[in-house]
């Protein structure tokens, strides 16, 4: 026989955790990402092992789902994730200069992100994002992947572009106009074409993954020394990251930073292997030396800081300070 105290025990026990259950559910957090290239790109790739670490750690009380690709141009997943279309994008700030036009300049980042962390770069980039964009800035990788142009059959002896039409984005727009390049803004999926027919010269285009776009079919040189470097940037939709408890968005940093952390030394490797990829196939380096070499990364950040200061007066001087040497 059950003792009447036990009974009313056990009932208010369920009733208790039925009242609780519908409050702890509502704790596990569904993210919706997006990402500017398909999951199985170079660049698509590090933003799945974000992802796949995250849910690891989050032990069900917060996911992050990547979309299939293609639902949305680049161009527009920043105001998507502002507006709350979805949560969060694996996206470089140049397909977002419409909402922040100095953050093109992060492409110009010279110091590691433990550098950026401990000197308050990161937290500048994060108020910049806030208050320009409306978006948080979760983080970055990418911060040792470099830049390089490319040519497809005229090989170059000299720093003048004159005469060569080259594919640019809002990356390589500055520099290359500096080199008096004529430039022509292409979406990638075009490029091939574009070498194919000979309509374009060349490319700027990072170390990484000419061959699994097919373009080293009609690339025969790659011009060093490199400049810039890729800015795989991590943002989120405002709402949502408030929406988040404290515990949720420790989470989400720690895994950032972590991550960060770890792509320097795997992106750094990469790299070495996308270079003998192109040795490979057959694309030949182009090497600059002396003070031909000097003056080409000169003018690559001269005229992309330029470009900056113009576009944002008040905060490009700022965030050069913290972001370079």
């Amino acid at each position: 026989m059950i003792h009447r105290s036990t009974a009313i025990l056990a009932a208010t026990t369920a009733a208790c955790l039925a009242a609780f259950a519908p409050a702890a559910a509502a704790q596990e957090v569904k993210l919706g990402a997006v990402s500017f290239v398909p999951n199985n790109n170079a660049f698509g790739k590090p933003f799945v092992e974000f992802v796949e670490k995250l849910n690891a750690a989050a032990k069900g009380s917060m996911s992050i789902e990547i979309k299939a690709s293609g639902s949305m141009s680049p161009f527009t997943m920043a105001n998507a994730v502002k507006t709350g279309v979805v949560d969060m994008a694996n996206l470089p700030s140049t397909f977002y200069q419409n909402l922040l036009p100095v953050g093109d300049a992060l492409k110009m980042i010279q110091k590691s992100p433990k550098e950026m962390r401990e000197n308050g770069a990161m937290d500048f980039i994060n108020k910049l994002h806030m208050d320009k964009a409306g978006l948080v800035y979760i983080g970055h990788w990418g911060s040792n992947v470099p830049f390089h142009l490319y040519l497809r059959d005229k090989k170059i002896d000299n720093i003048d572009l004159n005469g060569l039409r080259i594919r640019i984005t809002p990356v390589y727009r500055a520099f290359f106009r500096a080199l008096g390049a004529t430039v022509v803004q292409m979406q990638p999926g075009e490029v091939y074409v574009g070498l194919e027919r000979g309509t374009i010269d060349g490319l700027g285009w990072p170390t990484w993954d000419i061959k699994s776009l097919g373009w080293e079919k009609h690339i025969k040189y790659r011009v060093d020394p490199p400049f810039y470097n890729v800015q795989g940037g991590i943002i989120m939709n405002v709402a949502k990251w408030q929406s988040l408890t404290q515990t949720q968005r420790d989470l989400l940093t720690k895994t950032m930073r972590d991550f960060e952390d770890e792509m320097l030394v795997k992106a750094a490797d990469l790299d070495k292997a996308y270079r003998k990829e192109q040795d490979d196939a057959g694309i030949q380096p182009i090497v600059l030396t002396g003070k031909m070499a000097e003056d080409y990364v000169r003018i690559a950040y001269e005229s992309g800081w330029a470009e900056a200061m113009e576009l944002d007066p008040e905060n490009a001087p700022k965030l050069k300070a913290l972001i370079t040497k």
